[in-house]
């Protein structure tokens, strides 16, 4: 029976469906980018946090919307920005293979809100906020743990 609260109840199929590819689509990528950069140089902190951060962001969009949770929709939205944010910033190593998690994940919420009736302007906000956010946070941790780095 469907909830009259905007965001809860059970999750449609397909929305279902979208955010457990994702989550399989972010650990293959990352199982496969951990394992050839590996190889290379050391992991620890980073890549190895960003590499860890991303399927944990993805598996809890995952679960929010597989919950039926009011908060879904700016869950969803928030893992969205982060995705997009580090797919930017990384964008000329291995952020852009995350690009297709994000927009799968972006096709959630926005399905999501139509569906609902959600605010999806706030929801676009938030992503862009979390995306913003991650930025700051990624180019911090690089000036932080690696000083002579130049961007």
């Amino acid at each position: 029976m469907p909830s009259t609260a905007r965001g809860t109840g059970p999750p449609h199929p397909l929305e279902r469906f979208l955010t457990i590819l994702a989550v399989l689509a972010c650990l293959a990528v990352t199982a496969v980018i951990w394992w050839s950069v590996s190889q290379y140089q050391s992991m620890w902190p980073l890549p190895a946090l960003y590499l860890i951060e991303m399927p944990l962001v993805s598996i809890v969009s995952s679960l929010a919307v597989g919950r039926g949770s009011l908060s879904a929709g700016i869950v969803t939205w928030s893992a969205v920005g982060i995705i997009a944010g580090f797919s930017i910033v990384g964008a000329f190593s291995v952020g852009f293979f995350y690009g297709p998690v994000g927009l799968i994940l972006a096709a959630v919420g926005l399905f999501h809100d139509l569906r609902h009736k959600g605010a999806l302007a706030l929801h676009l906000g938030i992503g862009l906020l979390a995306a913003l956010v991650q930025a700051a946070i990624m180019f911090g941790a690089i000036r932080l743990l690696y000083p002579a780095a130049m961007f």
